[in-house]
């Protein structure tokens, strides 16, 4: 995936102040791609999903930055996204063979320039999150019933597994319901201490977690019934649980429940009853700690949340299939954004609660600067990219473009020179609207390239920093953990034009990831590094 990395200045836009609405768009549509879809908004506000594309039988990772990118990354339906604190995106997956009797659990993630993929044998997968280094905890089921019953993909076992970094380690947590085996929940608390939900074996809803030498302990937290077909596990910010899941007895319907641990306790409330299968049920907390939750009732995309004191409920959308998960999340303004599966074509669908706005970006390139933009909300038959020089004017730089454009390169521009600019969006009826202006930027003239990389990684002892430099000049290499520490300055001095190599020894830094930062005249790159023993 040639991703792009924005050094840009963005800003957000909105229009005429007016109440939040709910607007819907179509993401993908190629064939039967709207299943089993998972959302996570990153730091800037922008939807990362990824979905399942049923016609090829692989993985499909899509972003939005001002438009839609689409990404295939491996064979299988994926169960759980996670974004990195370097906006990389992390996602869990299984793919079936041999008539669903050989089971592959993969872990893939991106790290800034390809795919990694991980992958096991036998095993189910069910959720997946990262700690606050970055690295991956996931739980999943697996026939082997480690020693407590007989071993089948009846019962098996409900499993977790870790990684520091640079090693996995796997542990047996429970026997599992027959009829939930494979809709367990995980979460970590703000210590990252990992919890699991789940149905086990006499149909009770269980949340368990790990403590510090690697016990798990367990809640009783509801009655499952005879079946359970999804449940999510969040924590608030006091590290509570909170679970939303569907209880189904023989011969009753189906509940849609919200169970939650205080101070007194674990209480479950009904939140609809009779429900249209719920296994599409989705969860996300906001700053409150009031619950969101989405699920499918009659094919109707239902959106219910806690307002502090009541439960208020509406329809989303309809002709919304029930037999494949919703994912729900909250943006920084605390509005819902979901995806979900269009029951009529298979569509990949994405509903979001909020004002129509415009998101403005500027980013100097080598021919000048590209002003870069996605429209929220609005629809326009026509675009016009205004500029400004210093404290002037704004005045019309790119011509009438089409409304679908999403990006234009004023080439017309001095070195030197600091420019903001301006969009103007026409509509059907001939409205114009002006947003605007975006951050200043100085465009310092002609691209100098510089490159940098860093290998092997893994890497034990040592590693290579490998870098490209356009122009003789002074140059600084430093190394930094994820937390942003500078642990070490590996160089800073002057270097020759061209390519440089050097080798660091990485014998005495503890096992973890690192970012290895080049800061030169001719700009700054980050690469990542990841130390192993």
């Amino acid at each position: 995936m040639k991703r792009l990395m924005f050094l840009f200045f963005a800003l957000a836009l909105c229009g005429a102040a007016s109440a939040g609405e709910w607007h819907i768009e179509t993401v993908d549509e190629e064939g039967e791609v709207g299943i089993y879809s998972s959302l996570v908004l990153d730091s800037y506000d922008f939807p990362h999903v990824v979905y399942a594309n049923a016609d090829s039988g692989t993985v499909e990772y899509a972003y939005w930055n001002g438009f839609w990118h689409f990404e295939t990354v491996a064979e299988g339906v994926p169960f759980s996204l996670a974004i990195d604190s370097c906006g990389y995106p992390h996602i869990l997956s299984c793919k079936v063979e041999g008539g669903g009797y050989a089971r592959f659990m993969k872990y893939s993630r991106w790290d800034g320039a390809e795919w990694l993929i991980k992958s096991w044998e036998d095993r189910i997968p069910n959720s997946m999150a990262l700690d606050s280094d970055d690295n991956a905890h996931i739980s999943y089921y697996t026939a082997d019933c480690h020693g407590h019953g007989e071993p089948g993909w009846d019962y098996g076992s409900v499993m977790y597994t870790g990684t520091d970094g640079y090693k996995w380690w796997d542990e047996y947590v429970d026997m599992p319901s027959y009829w939930a085996r494979d809709v367990g929940s995980l979460a970590l608390d703000s210590h990252n201490v990992v919890y699991v939900s789940y149905a086990d074996r006499h149909d009770e809803l269980i949340c368990a977690h790990r403590t510090d030498n690697a016990v798990w302990l367990y809640e009783e937290a509801n009655t499952c019934a005879d079946s359970t077909s999804k449940i999510c596990l969040a924590l608030d910010s006091s590290d509570l649980p909170r679970i939303v899941h569907d209880t189904t007895a023989k011969d009753f319907p189906t509940d849609l429940n919200y169970s939650y641990r205080d101070e007194d306790g674990w209480k479950r409330e009904i939140l609809d009853r009779n429900i249209n299968w719920g296994g599409s049920c989705s969860l996300a907390l906001d700053d409150s700690d009031f619950p969101h939750i989405t699920y499918v009732d009659n094919n109707n995309l239902i959106y219910i949340r806690w307002d502090g004191d009541e439960w208020i409920s509406e329809i989303v959308d309809q002709n919304v299939s029930s037999s494949y998960r919703t994912s729900i999340g909250l943006d920084s303004s605390g509005n819902p954004h979901i995806t979900y599966c269009d029951v009529v074509n298979y569509d990949l669908k994405y509903a979001w609660y909020g004002t129509p706005s415009v998101q403005l970006f500027v980013q100097t390139r080598a021919e000048g600067v590209l002003v870069h933009w996605g429209l929220r909300g609005y629809t326009s038959v026509s675009l016009r990219v205004l500029r400004s020089a210093g404290d002037g004017e704004p005045v019309e730089v790119s011509g009438a473009l089409p409304g679908e454009a999403t990006c234009w390169l004023d080439t017309k521009v001095d070195a030197g020179g600091e420019y903001c600019y301006w969009l103007e969006t026409v509509d059907e009826d001939g409205v114009v609207s002006r947003f605007g202006p975006s951050e200043a930027v100085v465009f310092s003239g002609p691209a100098r390239e510089i490159s940098l990389s860093v290998y092997p990684s893994p890497a034990s002892g040592a590693f290579t920093v490998d870098y490209t430099l356009p122009e003789n000049g002074r140059i600084s290499i430093s190394l930094y953990d994820l937390s942003g520490r500078r642990v070490s300055t590996v160089f800073d001095g002057e270097t020759a034009a061209g390519r440089q190599a050097f080798s660091v020894d990485a014998a005495a830094l503890p096992p973890g990831v690192y970012l290895v930062y080049l800061d030169a005249d001719a700009g700054t790159l980050t690469r990542r590094v990841v130390i192993a023993r």
